[in-house]
């Protein structure tokens, strides 16, 4: 069995290896499952929630368990198939409550609805 060091070795790797390939355009599509932030921020440093923070939230959001838009967006990047795990990166507690509800329950259709709605913008 390999040791926790190694095992953690591992995994920064593939971060690291993800985050290349996801900067510079080679990750088959899963571009397309951040297309909500850029380089492995998925609020693009807070400016694509500060803009979406104008508009009123979809009328769907609460029916999929979403009750702003951080919830929002993170339960589309985490209902992509390749997505294991998110880090929104925030040090305000208020806003990291409220990121943590996004995976409390995911509806099972949650990501075509916002697909719908994005795409009808």
């Amino acid at each position: 069995m390999e040791s926790l060091l190694e095992v953690v070795q591992i995994i920064i790797s593939v971060v690291l290896i993800f985050l290349v390939l996801l900067h510079s355009g080679k990750d088959a599509g899963l571009s397309g499952a951040f297309g909500v932030g850029t380089g492995g921020r998925p609020f693009g440093g807070g400016s694509l929630v500060r803009s979406l923070g104008r508009e009123k939230l979809p009328d769907f959001a609460s029916s999929i368990g979403c009750e702003s838009w951080s919830q929002l967006l993170l339960t589309f990047i985490l209902t992509h198939p390749a997505v294991t795990c998110v880090i929104p990166g925030t040090g305000n507690p208020a806003h990291m409550e409220d990121d943590v509800k996004a995976g409390a329950s995911i509806h099972p259709d949650a990501r075509e609805r916002i697909l719908k709605w994005w795409s009808s913008r």
